[in-house]
């Protein structure tokens, strides 16, 4: 499969977005809708793939800024497009992303099923386990410099 990553707003495209993620962390995970969204998405930078129209994104994450700091967050595939190296796709692009722009320190809200995934990025886990909208999470590092 080819996968081609692009970057985009939450003004051009949070419905096609915001789709995915509703379908993803509220349908399929029972993520309260209230926790799903926040304020965040308008200034975020968001990294998607789309399906082979180009209509239906598949995958996302979002970069939020914070000084030298990013959090990468709300990554998240489309059930029929799993285990195609999608993540990865969008990870490498988002660090990618993050080194350009000079960003020194990334931290990312890991689901801990997913902590070998993000290991696999050079991300390491910091501090306990912890619930967030009732799934277990571990805070995870990477240092760019």
């Amino acid at each position: 499969m080819n996968i081609e990553v692009f970057l985009t707003t939450w003004s051009k495209d949070g419905e096609r977005l915001g789709a995915l993620r509703y379908e993803v962390f509220v349908i399929e995970q029972k993520v309260p809708e209230e926790l799903e969204w926040d304020i965040h998405d308008a200034d975020a930078v968001h990294f998607a793939c789309t399906d082979r129209t180009g209509e239906k994104i598949i995958a996302t994450a979002r970069l939020v800024r914070e000084g030298s700091v990013a959090v990468i967050g709300r990554l998240c595939v489309a059930k029929p497009y799993r285990g195609k190296k999608i993540a990865s796709a969008i990870m490498h692009e988002a660090l990618a992303y993050c080194r350009e722009h000079g960003l020194t320190q990334l931290e990312l809200h890991a689901q801990l099923y997913l902590r070998p995934f993000y290991e696999s990025l050079g991300f390491v886990a910091r501090g306990q386990v912890y619930l967030e909208a009732g799934i277990e999470h571990i805070t995870m590092t990477l240092s760019l410099i």
